[in-house]
């Protein structure tokens, strides 16, 4: 804006993103009527007021296009359905609901190259009887799958009492093994191991899960204390 009040007609900038649609057409209706009004290649502040006056007022074509996008937009934000396959291993699907938000989003706390450090600590804790969790888990997602088909999602499963059953036990053993010398020993080692990018879980990163995990059996009437 110049000191006389006036302000540069700039040239309009669309986005992708389908829910912006709506701000793309703003942009291009008060750049088309600021460049039919410009003079110089400058309009006054009195002129952009009536410009943005007019565009928003009922039943122009912005008012039309936000009440046309409106459900577009909601749908866009709404979570995705996170669909189930037998293709991916359930049991262990299982065993990292307690953390699975550390894993999320761009820079995730606690990255996934980092599961292989937790696996071989519960590996270790269940031993043999993992192989029963394990089959016990595929049991009940086969049966949930019957049921539900391809309309079957993980929260589903995760939320079934049988897949929680499963989940309270793994954890009572997986707390009760980290009461132990030898479980404290495994923690440590395994999570302060170099993966194969040649990174590591902070102890940080590796208390959040821990937290998390202790959190969760506590959820489940774990009793077990670490």
């Amino acid at each position: 804006m110049s000191a006389e009040g006036n302000v540069a007609v700039a040239e309009p900038v669309a986005s992708p993103q389908a829910c912006f649609d709506v701000l793309g057409l703003f942009s291009e209706l008060v750049a088309t009527l600021a460049s039919e009004r410009a003079r110089d290649g400058q309009i006054s502040l009195d002129e952009v007021y009536r410009i943005l006056a007019l565009v928003r007022g009922a039943g122009s074509p912005l008012s039309r296009a936000m009440a046309a996008q409106e459900g577009k937009c909601r749908h866009s934000f709404k979570p995705a359905v996170r669909h189930a396959s037998s293709r991916n291993d359930v049991f262990r699907r299982l065993l990292v609901r307690p953390f699975e938000t550390l894993l999320e989003g761009e820079v995730p706390a606690f990255p996934r190259g980092f599961l292989p450090h937790y696996f071989e600590v519960v590996d270790a804790a269940l031993g043999e009887r993992g192989k029963q969790y394990d089959q016990r888990a595929r049991e009940i997602f086969q049966d949930m799958l019957v049921s539900h088909g391809n309309d079957l999602a993980w929260e589903i499963f995760f939320a079934d009492a049988r897949a929680r059953a499963v989940l309270s036990r793994v954890l009572d053993r997986l707390m009760r093994y980290l009461e132990s010398p030898a479980g404290q020993w495994a923690w440590l080692t395994c999570m302060g191991r170099v993966n194969v990018d040649g990174a590591r879980p902070s102890s940080a990163q590796a208390d959040m899960v821990l937290a998390a995990l202790r959190s969760t059996a506590t959820a489940l009437g774990v009793t077990a204390k670490v």
